[in-house]
């Protein structure tokens, strides 16, 4: 376990936006690192650089983080053959989504992140492939199979989960990352259906919630997938007219208006 004063350092330095200074301490302390530690620093040095291109192009270019990166796919590797716990499915979800941040995009270290992901948090790791779709997009064939595997992954855990388990924000963050990715196969395309479906029939419980990114999913899904976007229409029209009239075809979505209306209301969706 790393002192406190480590980290006390860190966290003092990351918030005087010092990422170059972060990253010589990390590095006299790298080999103390565990997968936590691990990617709670690179985590920080993210946020950090969150809204400043410029401190993101020096950090990921800095000798210090890039070794922080082989670490993280060494212990990644590491766990999927079995040899130690230190790199947990959390702990992956966290580095992913940190390089998404960092726009970092690294094809052995994605392929292992991917395959060692667990269930939990995973559309924290779709959002991060997702984003290497739209500014990588030949890294993102190249990974294809690996994006398919987390998408099997992901849907396999939608259906083990309770009814109505995920938060409306969450299925909202998992439709917009999935149409932003291939849609060339069937458990793709029953997974948007599905989500889809859901939010129309929680109609009363979105009320109110930010669905603004459910009309620019369905945007990107017409211009990107449109086969799939009229499979999709098709199958909710007869259901959910409403739904589809206003955020897939029209009605409040030009408006940029992001209210579905509720179940309560003259015209009810699905009756």
């Amino acid at each position: 376990m790393l002192p406190f004063h480590f980290w006390r350092t860190v966290f003092t330095l990351l918030s005087s936006v010092k990422q170059q200074e972060v990253l010589r301490v990390a590095a006299v302390h790298l080999h103390q690192l565990n997968g936590v530690n691990l990617s709670t620093a690179i985590h920080r040095l993210a946020r950090a650089c969150e809204n400043s291109k410029a401190n993101a192009s020096r950090v990921k270019t800095d000798p210090v983080f890039l070794l922080m990166i082989e670490v993280a796919e060494l212990k990644a590797q590491q766990e999927l053959l079995g040899q130690t716990d230190s790199m947990p499915g959390n702990c992956c979800t966290i580095i992913t989504w940190s390089c998404a941040i960092l726009r970092f995009f690294r094809p052995k270290l994605f392929t292992a992140l991917a395959r060692d992901c667990q269930c939990y948090e995973v559309t924290n790791l779709l959002w991060s492939f997702a984003e290497l779709c739209k500014r990588q997009p030949q890294m993102a064939a190249e990974l294809e199979a690996n994006i398919q595997e987390l998408v099997e992954a992901t849907a396999s855990y939608f259906l083990r989960r309770s009814p109505q388990g995920w938060k409306i924000q969450v299925l909202v963050s998992a439709l917009v990352s999935l149409t932003c990715m291939p849609c060339k196969d069937f458990c793709t395309k029953w997974f948007i259906v599905s989500i889809v479906q859901e939010l129309a029939e929680r109609s009363d419980e979105a009320q109110g919630a930010n669905l603004l990114p459910v009309v620019t999913a369905f945007d990107t899904l017409r211009t990107k997938h449109v086969k799939v976007f009229r499979e999709i229409s098709g199958a909710m029209t007869a259901k959910y007219p409403n739904f589809v009239a206003r955020y897939m075809y029209g009605g409040d979505r030009q408006k940029g208006k992001a209210h579905i209306r509720p179940k309560s209301s003259k015209r009810v969706e699905g009756s």
